[in-house]
């Protein structure tokens, strides 16, 4: 595996992180799979730390954390971190509908792999273009 990752968005509202264990188990389990063992108690100090940090950064207790861990063979090279201020600490109905397309000219290979959270891309980055071709907002 070279420049690999594994990405983990966390949506922070009045500096609690929604749904923190889910997203701590995925990343473990996704960790695990890859056959690197680092504890749980470990990443959720990590993850805990990023939020407050972030948090600090934007001056503000809403925000949408991202979390890239970056792998390389079997080991833990770098973990990147961004976040983005959220001027809600709830989630917005859109307006305007969306229009929404199906894209369906790839598919993910289904295996014990197809559920992680990767920074391989091109499969969205296809769907992506499909949908500004086709006038979508999203597929």
């Amino acid at each position: 595996m070279t420049d690999f990752g594994l990405i983990e968005t966390i949506r922070v509202s009045n500096g609690y992180a929604m749904f923190l264990s889910d997203h701590t188990n995925r990343l473990i389990q996704s960790l695990q799979l890859l056959k690197i063992n680092i504890d749980s108690e470990t990443i959720f100090r990590k993850i805990s730390n990023y939020i407050q940090q972030e948090c600090k950064i934007q001056d503000s207790q809403n925000i949408r954390l991202r979390i890239q861990v970056k792998i390389i063979e079997t080991r833990i090279v770098e973990w990147l971190v961004s976040s983005q201020k959220l001027y809600t600490s709830t989630f917005e109905i859109n307006k305007i509908p969306l229009k929404i397309g199906f894209y369906d000219e790839t598919y993910k290979e289904q295996n014990i792999h197809s559920n992680l959270k990767s920074t391989d891309r091109l499969i969205y980055d296809k769907a992506k273009k499909f949908a500004l071709e086709n006038s979508f907002d999203d597929v």
